[in-house]
């Protein structure tokens, strides 16, 4: 058996990768570079260019899209190559081992930049929110142990009842929408509804109709978060002059948060009033409680820290889960043969009036490779981080602690000497080829990894499960490739235009 098709199904149930199975890996990739002598970090190949203090900060000036800046360094310098921001130094990477060999080197309290410091410091000025997303050391271990319940499997697979609510409601919004000829203009925008009300659902138990609800909070929210993403690019790469004067990207991080956490609050003063004079309640019940709910329930954290979570899950989702399905819609759409072996693998599994639950979800893994194969193409978080509290050698390379290091995901996901026909869409390669589990990691690894991992894969493959069963989806876009672009995160740049067309 492939030793990676063995891993897949452990994924399914886990959300994670075991550390033994690929020690013999890195043991292997090791071993072929000991009888050269290490590199010191000056060594490693890095753009002309850089200046003092400064250093290569002049790149991004102007700058759309990151990652395809670092493609461009990675094809010039090879595996490897150092990149000065303003006052420190990283390290990109794109070899599968050696990013492996990262994650092993992360220690007790994995963070995830050198620059975490300057989120957390204004976070910490502020002095009202606790937000997980931003924590780090001790502060992150604690919280960390406290939300560990929430993503047992039984828990998760709660949820597939609201999931399958709001995919029924993405349907009618489909037919709401599209026009004579079937198609919808811009799929993207239904999207971004779906995600924000399926987030809702785990959140807070909400049951909100974005379209319907004339004059809501809905767009307000998205806005806020996708301007709190961009506001991070310049926090982390920028020197920390908000710590003199408030600078253009501290006061519209202060103002994104703000909005956030006004939105939240709404949300969850208006659908969980009662909830710390409600009784204990049995596994059964506790299992798709809101997490809201269940954490105050629960009472590990106090109702703020509670109420600061939900926001903090309902933000941290919505976005990258967005972008994701828009690339898995389109993949869909643009590969019908695709579509069909998803169809049949659906309608073996489900009868006609029933709808996906946790078991039936599992008797489906083809919509987990076709998900998996469109993140290897289009990788929203084009890049995986960790900042080491030790030294360490990379690619014959030594890298001192302190230093960031990125994992090039993008570039990895797309070299040949790691992919078979790397551009071409094969969902099915994951169940034949052998392929380095280190190499595409939408959700990072390890505990510092994507917290909302399953929440993110179940609700897609409900949305994708509905949508298959009730559509034929063909879209008529010029290229095979979807431009894409964003500073921290990648989402689609064009419209999506896609027919969708009843099966019956």
């Amino acid at each position: 058996m492939i030793r990676f098709c063995s891993w897949q199904r452990r994924l399914a149930l886990t959300g994670g990768i075991r550390w033994k199975a690929t020690s013999s890996r890195v043991e292997k990739a090791e071993s072929s570079v000991q009888d050269k002598a290490v590199k010191p970090f000056s060594a490693i190949p890095s753009p002309p260019g850089s200046l003092p203090f400064i250093g290569h900060i002049r790149l991004l000036k102007g700058l759309t899209s990151l990652s395809e800046l670092t493609s461009k360094l990675f094809k010039d310098h090879g595996r490897i190559f150092r990149f000065d921001f303003i006052g420190y130094s990283s390290v990109f990477i794109a070899d599968p081992s050696a990013v492996e060999k990262t994650f092993r080197h992360e220690g007790k309290y994995p963070s995830r930049s050198f620059t975490e410091a300057n989120v957390d410091y204004i976070l910490k000025q502020r002095n009202d929110r606790n937000f997980f997303v931003f924590q780090s050391g001790e502060e992150w271990r604690d919280t960390r142990s406290k939300l560990g319940k929430q993503l047992m499997p039984a828990n998760v697979y709660g949820y597939c009842p609201g999931f399958n609510k709001v995919s029924r409601r993405f349907i009618r919004n489909v037919y709401d929408v599209q026009n004579d000829d079937g198609f919808v203009e811009d799929v993207r925008d239904l999207i971004r509804y779906w995600s924000l009300e399926v987030a809702a659902h785990f959140a807070y138990g909400a049951d909100i109709d974005s379209i319907k609800n004339k004059g809501g909070l809905e767009k307000e929210f998205q806005d806020a978060v996708g301007g709190l993403v961009d506001t991070l690019f310049d926090l982390q790469t920028g020197p920390p002059l908000y710590k003199v004067f408030p600078t253009k990207a501290y006061r519209e991080f202060n103002k994104y948060l703000d909005k956030l956490i006004e939105i939240g609050q709404v949300y969850a003063d208006q659908y969980t009033s009662d909830i710390k004079e409600r009784a204990a309640v049995s596994e059964e019940k506790f299992h798709g409680m809101s997490l809201l709910e269940q954490w105050l329930i629960e009472g590990k954290m106090s109702a703020k820290d509670a109420i600061s979570h939900s926001i903090n899950m309902l933000a941290a989702g919505m976005d990258t889960t967005a972008h994701t399905t828009a690339f898995v819609l389109y993949t869909l759409s643009k590969h019908p043969e695709v579509q069909e072996k998803a169809y049949k693998q659906i309608t073996s599994v489900l009868g006609d009036d029933e709808e996906p639950d946790g078991d039936s979800l599992q008797k489906m893994p083809y919509l987990g490779h076709h998900i998996k194969e469109t993140q290897r193409l289009y990788q929203v978080t084009p890049y995986t981080a960790r900042w080491l509290e030790t030294d360490v050698e990379l690619l014959n390379y030594h890298i001192p602690a302190k230093t960031t290091i990125f994992g090039g995901l993008e570039t990895m996901g797309q070299d040949p000497t790691l992919f078979k026909d790397p551009l071409k869409f094969n969902p099915d390669r994951w169940t034949t080829d052998d392929i380095h589990p280190f190499t595409v990691l939408p959700f990072g690894f390890g505990p510092r990894g994507c917290w909302g991992r399953r929440f993110a894969e179940i609700e897609m493959k409900v949305l994708l499960c509905q949508l298959i069963r009730h559509f034929k989806m063909e879209c008529d876009f010029p290229s095979d490739r979807l431009p894409s672009g964003g500073l921290m995160l990648k989402r689609p740049t064009a419209p999506i235009r896609i027919k969708f067309t009843p099966r019956n």
